[in-house]
């Protein structure tokens, strides 16, 4: 035993090895097979803990996630491919990220490890979703276990189209491969993955004129070409397990184990690269100000190579009860980073980080502090530090909840290179930009009976850096406050239901940040059993809606969204109809997407110059099934 555990010991250590600021949730760990190993089942649309059949919608709009920024409706303004900015302010976690490309790089590392090591059945799934102008997209995954240690699985993901409008041409496929090892004392696992995906882009840069079936367009030979590769080794190493006492989804008691003592390593390798291509011979030029490198073609590649180690320590104890207890995680990250843009930058830095965490956990109440400090490299000095509390209520005979979540968090970040460094055909420019501070509070209340959930967001922004009116980074550095407030409501009278979310917003300075007032995204419909109950339909209606404002306008060239103050796009009602069955683990539905099409005055954009897709019928068919 003593010789299996120092070679144990060995292979897990045998990687370059450092530290990461990865923080992990007892109280969420669950014996529950997860329908998908990429995704976890409950945060899936095909969760059978989802309200209703009408959620499968949001992943066939567009796929947006595959293609460009994640988006609260609609998906792409053409039928694929065209330019999307989202309507909710967002401020993401920028500590020790790899530089952005722009607004149009996909990552596609895998990163959801949990039930890869408690697969015990083959599954399958399979989605397809058909529209006009050839428009389809495929989404396939496969996983298996072999011999009750080892799990092989793969996904595939492919979209595409020829667009409504000139030069508008999406492209887009990834896939991602993964094998999986586990001991049957669960003492070590581990698991290496791989992906490799590529996007192109056809960019007209805009319609000019909305007002024929065949719109003249601003851009008719500009391309963008995406490619990504990425591997990564996971491993744990597991000593001294213990049963724990959890809530499931149900607010049903469950006992679980889970190591004592747990070491945790990964390793990635991810690369990603960015063509941008204008034929400006043929006419394209007279849509840029300025020529750097070359009038006659424009040919502008960035390259990002990124290697990260992470290394993290849990130690936990549990109460007399064990329901509950202590968790302290110490650890690390160690991060390369290369640099390439055609010749005229080229840099490579490095960053090294420490991290601590301490929760106190119990069956229905959470505290914790998690903090991590960038000691040298290109974000020396950078750290966060995030307090979060969580608190349930609820009868576990009745299965109700009510749940309470509180985070506040300090962050002080580095601008990214690009945002200092830049140099293109048509954009130059080099920054010294001081580090940004952000702060953030949210607060979030759900009740399961009635269903209904509320949450507030506040941020306070000092030296927030945005792409200006001359489309180049602009800092400002004087507070930037962000106000969000959110309330969903979900009404059922007999068959009849009604689910409704309202978004309200406010920036204290709109001059550097636009946003709508207020969303609304209102969802009416018909649900019934058929056929002896083996079939769940619905007929209804979806509004997605938002006020007036100045949306940001898309430059092809950087792929990125800047401010403008001369076009506003907004209040203007999108519906759909749809029709939506499941018949077990099969999902159909049909939509005819935006009636209001031609019979609504209002702006049909939700990016200026970018129309919004006319009325359009599409349908596609979800099946996931276990071998």
């Amino acid at each position: 035993m003593k010789d299996l555990l120092r070679a144990l010991v060995l292979i897990f250590l045998f990687p370059i090895f450092s530290f990461s600021q990865e923080s992990k949730d007892s109280t969420n760990i669950s014996n529950n097979k997860l329908d998908s190993i990429f995704v976890p089942a409950r945060y899936c649309w095909w969760s059978e803990n989802y309200i209703s059949v009408d959620s499968s919608l949001n992943s066939y709009n567009e796929n947006s996630d595959f293609i460009r920024v994640n988006f609260p409706f609609l998906g792409n303004t053409g039928n694929v491919g065209s330019a999307t900015n989202s309507i909710k302010f967002s401020s993401d976690s920028l500590f020790l990220i790899t530089p952005y490309l722009n607004a149009l790089e996909n990552s596609y590392t895998i990163t959801q490890l949990k039930g890869v090591f408690n697969q015990t059945y083959p599954y399958t799934h399979a989605m397809f979703v058909s529209g006009p102008q050839n428009e389809q997209d495929l989404y396939a995954e496969y996983g298996i276990q072999l011999k009750k240690m080892f799990r092989l699985g793969a996904k595939y993901v492919g979209t595409g189209g020829d667009g409504i409008y000139e030069n508008s041409t999406n492209k887009f496929s990834n896939i991602d491969l993964y094998a999986g090892f586990t001991t049957q004392n669960r003492l070590y696992n581990c698991v290496l993955t791989g992906a490799i995906g590529k996007n192109k882009v056809s960019e007209n840069g805009g319609v000019t004129e909305d007002t024929s079936d065949v719109p003249p367009v601003n851009l008719h030979y500009a391309q963008n070409y995406f490619k990504n590769k990425s591997i990564a080794l996971h491993q744990e190493l597991n000593l001294k397990f213990d049963s724990l006492a959890v809530l499931n989804n149900s607010m049903g008691e469950e006992k679980n184990e889970f190591p004592l003592l747990e070491i945790t390593h990964s390793i990635t390798y991810k690369t990603k690269a960015n063509t941008f291509t204008d034929d400006l011979i043929s006419g394209d030029n007279v849509n840029y100000n300025h020529f750097y490198i070359d009038s006659a073609t424009t040919k502008d590649s960035t390259h990002i190579a990124d290697l990260t180690n992470t290394l993290n320590v849990f130690y936990r104890k549990l109460n007399d009860k064990k329901d509950g207890g202590l968790q302290f995680s110490v650890g690390g990250i160690h991060q390369l980073i290369n640099l390439y843009q055609d010749s005229l930058i080229q840099k490579s830095y490095s960053n090294i980080a420490s991290s601590i965490s301490v929760k106190v956990f119990s069956l229905r109440e959470t505290v914790a502090i998690s903090s991590a400090y960038t000691i040298n490299g290109y974000n020396s000095g950078d750290y966060y530090i995030n307090l979060n509390y969580i608190h349930l209520w609820g009868d576990t005979a009745k299965k109700t909840k009510t749940s309470f979540y509180s985070t506040l968090s300090f962050q002080n970040s580095t601008p990214s290179y690009f945002y200092q460094n830049y140099y293109s055909n048509h954009f130059k420019w080099e920054n010294d930009f001081n580090d940004m501070k952000i702060i953030k509070l949210n607060f979030r209340l759900e009740f399961k009976k009635p269903r209904f959930k509320i949450e507030l967001s506040a941020y306070n922004l000092k030296n927030y850096i945005y792409y200006g009116l001359n489309v180049n980074p602009v800092q400002i550095s004087y507070p930037l406050n962000i106000f969000i407030g959110q309330v969903s409501k979900d009404i059922s009278i007999g068959k009849f239901h009604l689910n409704s979310l309202a978004l309200i917003q406010k920036s204290s300075n709109e001059k550097a940040v636009h946003v709508p007032l207020l969303y609304l995204k209102q969802s009416l419909y018909l649900e019934s059993m058929l056929f002896k109950k083996a079939m769940q339909l619905q007929l209804g209606m979806a509004l997605n809606y938002f006020t007036n404002y100045e949306g940001n306008y898309y430059m092809p060239a950087l792929g990125q969204f800047y401010l403008q103050d001369s076009t506003s796009v907004g209040n203007y009602p999108f519906i759909d109809v749809f029709a939506a069955g499941k018949i077990k683990r099969v999902r159909l539905f049909i939509k005819l997407q935006n009636i209001t099409s031609g019979l609504v005055n209002g702006s049909e954009y939700t990016v200026p110059f970018y129309p919004v897709a006319p009325r359009m019928l599409k349908w596609g068919v979800s099946w996931m099934f276990f071998d």
